[in-house]
């Protein structure tokens, strides 16, 4: 599923899972004879994301290495303004920057089929961050 669909990780993981439940219920039920994904060594467990946290000095410290401008942004929203990369990233133009109303529009091609093909980041929040030259 993760090479021929294209899916992450998790995803194909949290399929194959439900696939692997209807088929037990299909068994107790006596519709099936076996379960074809009930199969030796394939784990069905989402991994949980990374809940550490990493202070500010870090995030700056880090800002400071990248080797370029364009890096130090490409890290930047992806660390303050939480956009995916490299899906949302590639899609923003400068007509997604609003200065007027402190805002950036952040579009979603991961999102967009539930509906929330994007949403709106306030610049404010990087007034705080002094910008490293």
């Amino acid at each position: 599923m993760r090479t021929t669909k294209g899916l992450g990780d998790n995803t194909a993981k949290r399929k194959f899972g439900r696939m692997r439940e209807v088929f037990a219920e299909a068994i107790e039920d006596g519709k099936v004879a076996s379960n074809p994904f009930k199969v030796k060594g394939i784990k069905v467990a989402v991994g949980a994301a990374s809940e550490t946290y990493i202070d500010e000095a870090t995030i700056k410290e880090v800002i400071e290495h990248c080797p370029t401008t364009e890096w130090k942004l490409l890290f930047a929203f992806a660390r303050y303004v939480s956009c995916r990369m490299p899906s949302e990233i590639e899609q923003l133009t400068w007509d997604d920057i609003n200065l007027n109303k402190g805002t950036i529009l952040i579009k979603s091609p991961k999102t967009k089929r539930y509906g929330k093909g994007e949403r709106m980041v306030p610049i404010n929040r990087w007034t705080a961050i002094q910008a490293t030259p």
